[in-house]
């Protein structure tokens, strides 16, 4: 996505407060300076006055400028409040790597985060760190999807005039490709990944035994995932299910790992939505087609994130199309020989799967980016990285002999489908359409291109 593209999705009054808060905290505007009134600004920007009005509100909620009636806006002083002494790192409470970074991060500083359960809370943890960051900076761990809104609301600092020639940076460029892209804008990095979940597939070789089926190979083909659902799903004769085929995570992408494997996409390069086309609506008629068998068991948000992984490894399902915290919980309770793990079938189609991963970066707005860099050089080393791998549960973005080489691919073959620079464009989808497929509502071809154009309508108007 290039500059052009990708700054016209984010909200003009947001636009204009973020590069305005930049002049003033890099002194290009000093404390005292009168601002554009509300009709010069619109002009010179060609934007109009009721944005250039939000965006002073916004900067005066900050404490960066002052509005007198009257006389005008103008930028307050001092031009920073005081900053808080010592380290922190900022991150949210549903984060795999709260416990982790708590471990490991106690000798260097002071662990925060946003307490919040629900994904749907991320606008308030973005305005939660935004509002920390003049005062009391810090590192932030974020995930793919997150970063790119960080970065498109100016929240987070490039990293790359700092990592280039260091140790930090020849390390970072031994992490898989794919996870390195998640956290990159216009080609600068603003975070450095730690730890992915790619969707994959996981089995229970027992059950496939008592039921008589051959488990799939490497290069197996979604028309042989449906074919497994009639002949593992097994009732008793009075009509209970005594044993599911599969397990099937829905988190917050809705569906997605299962839709992009006939090539649909959230957003097109452009940064607009894409669900209204043909691909699009091919993938949420397999979806629905694995969704709606008697025999699949799915996991939503807010059930107990090891639910899947237990009904694998108790033998009450046959598979599992999850992530890594699905497969850590079967792995401890089955034996090595019972545990299977493949790539899902569009990989060899020239389809992806879906990837999510966390990184660690800078709140943007620091006066000092290279001391804040220097504590995540200290955080950024191999031993640190393999311990907040093992408590978050997700696999390590570099190369490791204990990674099975269906799980290197699937890293490889992987990307994350739910980023866009705008915070308003994900929580539209999940409004519109996520929502329908939590629900087995499988929307038609109209309905799709109904809910494109009003995603769309939605990301230019705010």
């Amino acid at each position: 996505m290039n500059t052009r593209q990708s700054e016209k999705s984010v909200p003009k009054t947001r636009q204009l407060a973020r590069e305005l808060e930049r002049e003033i905290v890099g002194g290009v505007r000093a404390a005292g300076t009168l601002l554009p009134s509300l009709r010069e600004l619109s002009e010179e920007r060609d934007i109009g006055m009721s944005s250039v009005l939000g965006a002073y509100r916004l900067l005066e909620k900050k404490g960066l400028v002052v509005r007198e009636a009257g006389r005008g806006t103008f930028v307050a002083g001092p031009e920073r409040p005081p900053v808080e002494p010592g380290v922190r790192i900022y991150s949210w409470s549903a984060n795999n790597f709260k416990d982790g970074l708590a471990e490991v991060f106690r000798s260097q500083g002071d662990v925060r985060s946003f307490e919040s359960g629900n994904y749907n809370d991320y606008p308030r943890f973005l305005d939660w760190l935004d509002r920390q960051r003049l005062r009391a900076p810090g590192l932030v761990v974020i995930d793919e999807g997150l970063a790119q809104v960080a970065v498109g609301e100016g929240l987070l600092e490039p990293l790359d005039a700092m990592l280039a020639g260091t140790e930090t940076g020849r390390l970072l460029g031994t992490a898989s490709a794919s996870c390195r892209r998640a956290f990159e804008r216009n080609g600068s990095c603003y975070a450095l990944p730690v730890g992915c979940l790619p969707t994959m597939a996981y089995f229970n070789r027992r059950v496939f035994c008592e039921a008589g089926v051959a488990l799939p190979k490497p290069g197996w083909t979604w028309q042989e995932l449906l074919g497994l659902l009639d002949p593992l799903t097994r009732f008793s004769g009075d009509g209970r299910l005594e044993r599911g085929a599969v397990g099937l995570l829905l988190d917050s992408n809705g569906g997605m790992p299962i839709i992009s494997q006939f090539g649909g996409q959230l957003f097109d390069a452009a940064g607009n939505c894409a669900v209204g086309t043909e691909a699009f609506a091919a993938g949420v008629r397999e979806f629905m087609r694995l969704y709606s068998h008697p025999g699949c068991c799915v996991h939503k948000m807010g059930d107990r994130r090891d639910m899947l992984g237990r009904l694998l490894a108790a033998g009450r399902i046959g598979m599992v199309i999850g992530n890594e915290l699905d497969a850590a919980v079967a792995r401890r309770e089955l034996p090595p020989e019972d545990f299977y793990e493949l790539r899902l079938p569009g990989a060899d189609t020239g389809h992806f799967s879906t990837l999510s991963a966390h990184g660690v970066g800078i709140l943007a707005g620091a006066p000092d980016p290279a001391a804040q860099f220097r504590e995540l050089e200290a955080l950024y080393r191999p031993e640190n990285l393999e311990r907040l791998c093992m408590a978050g549960e997700q696999i390590p973005v570099w190369n490791s002999s204990s990674l099975s080489p269906e799980v290197v691919l699937a890293r490889r073959d992987s990307r994350p489908v739910c980023q866009h620079p705008s915070r308003h464009a994900l929580h539209s989808l999940h409004e519109l359409l996520f929502e329908l497929l939590w629900h087995q509502m499988q929307p038609s071809f109209k309905e799709l291109l109904a809910i494109e154009e009003e995603v769309n309508r939605r990301i230019r108007s705010r």
